[in-house]
């Protein structure tokens, strides 16, 4: 997740379920699941933050046991991402790692919740990733409030009452599994 701290506040909201913030590869061996994993840092003042791009070039080798847990992760749930554009470097390097092991087909969905369109090459790379786009404009006015429009799409989603696998039905057709290669 990015530096703020805005899950762990909403996780703390939640009383059925306990997650443990994950901030440093010490971490990893003690945090019971579910986990908040702070992949590039956190507020106020977890360090090492991952922000330039010898950060994320050495990220792989300086970080070997995030890496290992998130390609693990990839490979065992359906990923929703949510304020993440889905082309960081090493997500997709993990993503494609992920892709080899099992075959593309096999890797569980991924989706990608964001406001205002991606372009349709954009979200075609994206879908070749495995990465099924859905965007929620009817929930964001314009010049609106980002936050808001989040908050009333998952309100919206939880009077539903669906699993994460039933969203391909209720917000747009899905993404047609394809072989890369």
């Amino acid at each position: 997740t990015n530096y703020d701290t805005l899950l762990e506040q909403a996780a703390g909201k939640i009383s059925s379920i306990r997650y443990s913030p994950v901030y440093n590869k010490a971490d990893l061996s003690v945090a019971q699941q579910p986990r908040i994993i702070k992949l590039h840092g956190s507020f106020p003042s977890e360090r090492p933050f991952i922000i330039t791009a010898r950060d994320y070039r050495s990220y792989p080798y300086d970080h070997a046991s995030f890496v290992n847990t998130v390609r693990q992760s990839i490979l065992e749930n359906t990923l929703v991402l949510i304020g993440f554009s889905g082309d960081d470097p090493n997500f997709l390097s993990w993503l494609e790692w992920a892709k080899i092991q099992q075959g593309f087909c096999n890797v569980r969905k991924i989706y990608l919740i964001e406001i205002q369109s991606s372009s349709n090459s954009r979200r075609r790379m994206l879908a070749d990733q495995g990465i099924e786009c859905h965007d929620i404009d009817e929930y964001y006015e314009a010049g609106g409030d980002a936050g808001k429009a989040f908050k009333s799409f998952f309100e919206d989603l939880a009077k539903r009452n669906t699993r994460v696998d039933e969203w391909p039905h209720i917000l747009t057709d899905a993404v047609t599994c394809r072989r890369a290669h």
